[in-house]
């Protein structure tokens, strides 16, 4: 019994003996999310088409199950970002953030089918909402290479870009929206063997097509009007030169057109023809950048030198520097990754860094996951100010399959436990940083706690425990100077104010208790239906 696509409708049907894998899969990696702050959240399986298609751009359109009910256009979700910012916008925008949040469920994409690949498939995600910068990036990644390792897969390797350099890029140029649409999504294109610069060229000449008979006859009145080489043509020139038209012709319409319409027509093409010099140029900026795929250390370094070629600075190539460090004390090894400053993933709603997840000798399906930073995005859908956001989602049907390639008969018994206590880790300086890593991952792997970092070092710690207390944390874990250079943590029971400082080989989970007498705590017993309180 295997399972099986639907030849009619391109779903599938699964057997209990992948049923329970995908299950035990599921319940594997939301654990992973749960152990570092991720609580589910549930949004309906159908939506608004609107939205979708306002996130993801028309590219959406072809590829969603939708139909109209009751005078609404409705689909089946295709992908949780959308619902859960849409979420977010009308329900969680005064919660305090950084929030965690995970989904799961079915989502549906109407496009070419096959026997391993299926319109209907199954997401795990996790998405950070309100926390910027290079360690918030670095947190998300790593916990997606985790949830891997925790499923004993061994051949994967991580892919990460950054979209940021091509859109700064973009906006220096000053070209409007739907240039920039053409460049960020055609991106991928220019360094696809079967496609490459002449494919694109050919669709930016079909987009800014050439002009009819009579625009000619305009466009050579325009040349009179430009100035140092730029198409700046203002109405009251657009009016002349159609008066030179109308002299000629006689008629009050040109091919059918009036001079309203000839007039609007002819601005957008001189516009779009002023904008062509600076899109072939930020196609061969993208060309350039298309073209290194390779280990963290040279592709930062020929980066940089394409920068410099453009007049570039490195302000976000610093970023990305620093996140490929992160990810190093994360215990992600360079070995295992490589940068690909010309990934795009197909959408252009991001806009920083961007990374997949491949199992090795997994062919053309060998994404495990993916995901990338999205910060205009809550703003566009609504929210009452910009947040920052980021996220990820595994494919569940692509994570068993490459389970199966690593001939692994059975993902294995998970054992049932009680829940793990909240701790929060607080890098008091960017310093502690890599400190801080290393305490949050003994005590989350070691101890089996559930513990969170804080992804703003530098903060005064004041607000970082008034933070702590809003979200009802009970544990802090304190890491600063004196801590990084002596090994050790210092642990503040936030009901009593109390503090303790242990060395970091000798802490164990009755420092946590807070309770000499051996008693559990209220920390101990504080429980997952307390967890989700403050969502609704």
């Amino acid at each position: 019994m295997v399972e099986s696509v639907s030849r009619g409708t391109g779903l599938s049907d699964k057997p209990p003996e992948v049923a329970y894998v995908e299950r035990a899969i599921i319940a594997r990696l939301q654990d992973c999310l749960e152990d570092h702050g991720y609580r589910l959240v549930e949004t309906p399986v159908l939506e608004r088409s609107e939205l979708f298609q306002r996130k993801s751009g028309e590219e959406w359109a072809g590829r969603l199950f939708s139909f109209e009910y009751r005078g609404q256009r409705l689909c089946l979700r295709p992908e949780f970002t959308a619902s859960i910012s849409r979420f977010f916008v009308e329900r969680l925008q005064a919660l305090p953030k950084p929030l965690r949040l995970q989904t799961v469920g079915p989502v549906f994409r109407h496009e070419s089918h096959g026997r391993s690949r299926s319109r209907q498939f199954t997401m795990v995600g996790a998405e950070l909402i309100g926390a910027g910068g290079f360690a918030a990036d670095a947190e998300i990644i790593a916990i997606a290479w985790e949830g891997l390792q925790r499923l004993g897969l061994g051949r994967y390797r991580l892919v990460v870009g950054h979209v940021g350099l091509l859109s700064e890029f973009l906006t220096r140029l000053g070209l409007d929206g739907r240039a920039c649409r053409f460049v960020l999504g055609h991106m991928e294109d220019l360094r696809k063997p079967e496609r490459g610069a002449a494919y694109v060229r050919e669709r930016l000449r079909q987009l800014y097509s050439g002009p009819s008979a009579w625009e000619d006859v305009m466009r050579g009145q325009a040349g009179e009007f430009t100035r140092g080489g730029e198409q700046e043509v203002s109405e009251e020139q657009i009016g002349m030169m159609l008066d030179l038209v109308y002299a000629s012709d006689g008629t009050e319409r040109v091919e059918g057109r009036t001079r309203e319409e000839i007039a609007a027509r002819l601005h957008r093409k001189l516009r779009r023809a002023g904008e062509m010099d600076g899109i072939l140029r930020a196609l061969d900026f993208a060309g350039q950048l298309g073209h290194i795929q390779c280990p963290p250390e040279e592709a930062l370094e020929r980066t940089r030198a394409v920068l410099d070629s453009f007049g570039l600075d490195e302000s976000t190539l610093v970023s990305l520097q620093k996140v490929v460090e992160m990810l190093g004390w994360l215990g992600i090894p360079a070995e295992r990754m490589t940068v690909d400053m010309g990934m795009g993933r197909g959408l252009h709603y991001y806009t920083g860094i961007v990374f997949e997840i491949h199992a090795e000798d997994g062919g053309a399906d060998s994404q495990l996951c993916g995901g990338g930073r999205y910060d205009d995005l809550l703003r566009v859908l609504g929210a009452n100010q910009d947040v920052p956001a980021i996220g990820f989602a595994y494919g569940v049907e692509r994570v068993r399959r490459g389970i199966e390639e690593e001939e692994r008969e059975e993902v294995g018994r998970l054992d049932l436990h009680a829940s793990p206590m909240d701790i929060l880790v607080i890098p008091i300086t960017e310093a502690e940083m890599q400190y801080a890593v290393e305490v949050s991952l003994r005590l989350r792997r070691e101890l089996c706690m559930r513990v969170e970092l804080q992804l703003k070092p530098g903060s005064s710690l004041g607000t970082s425990l008034a933070q702590a207390n809003r979200r009802d944390i009970l544990l802090v874990v304190l890491v600063g100077e004196d801590e990084a250079r002596h090994r050790t943590i210092t642990i503040r029971y936030m009901a009593d104010r109390k503090q303790l400082t242990i060395p970091l080989d000798e802490v164990s989970e009755k420092d946590f208790l807070g309770d000499e007498s051996g008693r559990i705590s209220p920390v101990a017993s504080h429980g997952l239906l307390t967890k989700g309180a403050n969502l609704a």
